[in-house]
């Protein structure tokens, strides 16, 4: 059975699996991100095994493929959790591609989401129309 959480936004909200779209402002010091990260403590923050994926990929396409992997990994080594997919995000997985077999998410975004339901953790993102029609997963939008 898939985990229930909050389905209102409350300022009680957290931990929080940053996503890749987060993540990148993070890195680039906009759109209130930073301010946002410094009043929360590390401890309270994770980013998930698919983002730092995402986020090494996009270092090396990038213009300046060494300069962005050491800023992906001050990310990593920031003292955030890095969650990765286990046997309860498995399970979690199960049930959101069912709930959403008939329109399905992006693969990495149910990814993402399984595991942040499976970790009992809420989603700080800018994709919330992706990710806010998974069931029981509280997601934020951080960008807007």
């Amino acid at each position: 059975m898939m985990t229930l959480r909050q389905t209102e936004p409350s300022a009680e909200w957290g931990p929080w699996v940053l996503d890749t779209d987060v993540c990148i402002e993070w890195l680039r010091r906009r759109r209130g991100v930073p301010e946002r990260l410094r009043a929360l403590s590390p401890a309270d923050l994770a980013i998930t095994t698919i983002t730092e994926a995402e986020l090494r990929f996009g270092a090396l396409k990038s213009r300046d493929p060494e300069g962005n992997l050491e800023q992906v990994e001050s990310i990593l080594e920031s003292g955030v959790a890095i969650l990765s997919f286990d046997r309860g995000a498995a399970v979690e997985h199960a049930e959101i591609r069912m709930a959403l077999r008939h329109a399905p998410i992006g693969e990495r975004d149910q990814i993402l989401a399984s595991i942040a339901l499976s970790s009992g953790y809420a989603v700080a993102t800018g994709n919330t129309g992706e990710l806010g029609r998974v069931p029981g997963l509280a997601v934020a939008d951080w960008l807007t």
